[in-house]
């Protein structure tokens, strides 16, 4: 069996590397998410700690990257972003998908998660990621608008133009794809009540990308100024 030591050892560093990728390090949030939370038998646990300390060897590799806040200026202050993405099961089984939540030019939260339900087309695992993503942005809109006193804008991008087809048709989508219409029914009454705005945003410039599967170092340099993060 599972030594009780051995198992509380990988909680106490999975907490830690936890707390690290939700507050300070968007980067690591995919390796974190995918680090079994409850291990099952020693070869679950024997892979869990290879994933951690795969994950320490990255952040001492990359201890001067630093999460960095700019001021806004008085356009950026009433804007909202959010995008989203995902990956159709990057490991088999369920896909997974993120969302980067920005308050004008920075990023204010983020998350990364494997899907509870299993997609059956990029389509509609992208059209659950963006309905996730503005389900997890929306208190963060509301509680902004009142610390402001002021109407704050929401736009919420994904980079799959057939997702947004299914947000722009709502109801009107074809029979044939309605178990996923929902998904676009529920963005587009948003949309009509004013709440959000939906667009597209390419792949090279969606910060959620980082969050949907693992990336080359070249790819993940390159996004690290789109998920606020810099050298040194």
């Amino acid at each position: 069996g599972i030594e009780d030591g051995h198992s509380m050892s990988l909680s106490s560093e999975l907490g830690a590397l936890q707390w690290i990728a939700l507050r300070t390090r968007p980067d690591l949030a995919w390796s974190v998410s995918r680090v079994p939370r409850a291990p099952k038998d020693e070869e679950e646990t024997a892979t869990a700690w290879v994933r951690v300390r795969h994950i320490l060897q990255d952040l001492y590799k990359t201890w001067s990257y630093k999460l960095v806040f700019r001021p806004n200026n008085e356009e950026e202050r009433l804007q909202m972003k959010i995008h989203a993405d995902a990956s159709l099961a990057p490991t088999g089984g369920k896909s997974h998908e993120g969302s980067c939540v920005f308050h004008g030019q920075n990023l204010i939260s983020w998350r990364s998660s494997r899907q509870h339900l299993t997609s059956l087309s990029t389509c509609e695992s992208e059209l659950v990621a963006l309905s996730s993503g503005v389900t997890y942005g929306i208190p963060l809109l509301l509680t902004m608008r009142e610390l402001q006193a002021a109407a704050v804008s929401l736009e919420a991008s994904t980079d799959n133009t057939a997702a947004l087809q299914h947000v722009k048709l709502g109801a009107e989508s074809p029979y044939r794809t309605r178990h996923i219409s929902m998904r676009g029914v529920h963005l587009h009454d948003h949309v009509e009540h004013g709440l959000l705005s939906c667009s597209y945003v390419p792949t090279t410039i969606n910060a959620a990308d980082a969050m949907t599967k693992g990336l080359s170092t070249l790819i993940l340099r390159r996004l690290l100024p789109l998920l606020c993060l810099h050298v040194g």
